[in-house]
């Protein structure tokens, strides 16, 4: 039928990657940690207009959001505090103390911090 050639030639052109490109960062995305670089990514946005989007998203109750300390050491997350949450006197990053190392507890006001939004659980 003339609407399936239609929906080829479109599948064929740029239009038809940029979606397949979407696709891809949509399943590539865990619902679970969603960060403000996922959305600037997917709606190629400016950073800014993604994070007043997650923040919008998270007042009208369709994101939660968690705060991640980020260890000094190799800058992954140590500790998630629910936002809003009291933050605890020291953060504890269990990679490096299953590592071994001599310090892995680090004070929190000294970390760097990112935020990350999720899908609430049903």
């Amino acid at each position: 039928m003339w609407y399936e050639k239609f929906l080829n030639v479109i599948d064929a052109s740029w239009i038809g990657k940029a979606a397949e490109l979407r696709m891809e960062l949509i399943e590539k995305t865990d619902p679970e940690n969603i960060y403000v670089e996922n959305i600037r990514s997917f709606f190629n946005m400016p950073y800014r207009v993604a994070r007043f989007f997650c923040e919008l998203a998270v007042r009208e109750g369709v994101f939660s959001k968690r705060i991640g300390y980020l260890c000094p050491k190799d800058k992954n997350i140590a500790q998630y505090i629910e936002a809003g949450e009291a933050v605890p006197e020291a953060i504890v990053c269990h990679t490096c103390e299953a590592e071994g190392e001599e310090v892995c507890e680090f004070d929190p006001v000294k970390l760097q911090t990112i935020e990350v939004y999720s899908l609430p659980s049903a």
